[in-house]
């Protein structure tokens, strides 16, 4: 018995170009932050590509020290200094058609509480920050920071794990039709105006191992997968309408399976280098979940990781200027 996959399918946009563009227009204020765990580099490169691209009014790079400030030396201070010195420089050579306004810092104390209490204070519209730490000691300090980064931030934010020396070209926007979802689709359509997009819904049949031990037949399931694909198919229609995608031609799959098998795979068969998924306002259980789901994309893939909550899309016009 076969998986009923409906097949992929041209979407046509749905809004104006005017829309789209207004929408680019609300990305105004980046934190690139990265702390001594940390990989940086294409963190702040990642920040400064975006600036750019996106004519935004503010990049700030931050570094955030565990240490605190009594205990540092002034070697390490002087170094994190010329490194920020140096991105700086490097920025500065990146061409721009209106160069936005860039400023460094060094924060102390906790990461992702330095990075949440920071993303307010300047009302960042996006975090970027390290998928991976260097070393494996390093490496779990800087899961753990991400894990309570996502639960505690309302700013979107992205887990760098690609290369940041070429735009984002190709995106995959996992849904299952939420205000997360929705909030995700929107931002990653900010972020890259001209990359290919892939919407992906990944379903399963309730019950399906029950309806099998109560002895219904191969037929029935089968007809029941496909009826659960149609009414799918519809509501990833009804959920563009809803992103505004622009005169873009996006590609739509709707596929039964584990989700995220099914998204590891569709990203590693598009060569994706940015998948964005949503996440909305529920229990504590439910988020140190999203935080272990977010991580095995970013671990499984070579994809940045965009992490949107409903807060981002409902709010995001109205916070105040910074």
């Amino acid at each position: 018995m076969t998986t009923p996959r409906l097949p992929r399918q041209a979407c046509p946009g749905l809004h104006t170009d005017t829309e789209t563009e207004d929408s680019v227009q609300a990305l105004r204020r980046i934190l690139a932050a990265t702390d001594s765990a940390a990989q940086g580099g294409q963190v702040e490169l990642r920040g400064m590509r975006l600036a750019a691209a996106l004519h935004i009014d503010t990049l700030e790079v931050m570094k955030v020290r565990r240490e605190p400030a009594a205990r540092e030396t002034a070697d390490s201070i002087d170094s994190a200094v010329e490194t920020l010195a140096a991105q700086r420089v490097a920025f500065g050579a990146i061409p721009c058609i209106r160069r936005p306004r860039f400023v460094t810092s060094i924060r102390y104390g906790t990461p992702h509480k330095a990075i949440v209490e920071r993303a307010h204070e300047m009302n960042a519209d996006l975090t970027l920050v390290a998928a991976h730490g260097e070393g494996l000691m390093a490496d779990l300090r800087t899961r753990r920071d991400n894990s309570e980064l996502l639960r505690r931030t309302r700013c979107p934010v992205v887990l760098v794990n690609a290369s940041a020396s070429f735009p984002y070209r190709r995106i995959l926007i996992p849904t299952d039709f939420s205000e997360g979802s929705m909030a995700a689709a929107r931002v990653a359509l900010m972020l890259a105006p001209a990359a290919q997009i892939t919407f992906l819904h990944v379903f399963q049949l309730d019950d399906e191992d029950l309806m099998r031990e109560l002895g219904v037949t191969a037929d029935v399931i089968a007809s029941e997968r496909l009826r659960c694909a149609r009414s799918a198919r519809q509501a990833l229609d009804t959920f563009m309408a809803g992103v505004g995608v622009g005169s873009r031609i996006a590609t739509c799959v709707v596929e039964r399976g584990q989700p995220v098998r099914v998204i590891q795979r569709y990203a590693e068969q598009l060569g994706a280098d940015l998948i964005a998924i949503g996440r909305g306002n529920r229990s504590r259980l439910h988020e140190l979940f999203l935080g272990s789901v977010a991580q095995r994309l970013v671990d499984q893939s070579t994809s940045d990781l965009l992490v949107a909550s409903q807060v981002a899309g409902d709010d995001w016009d109205d916070r105040p200027a910074a």
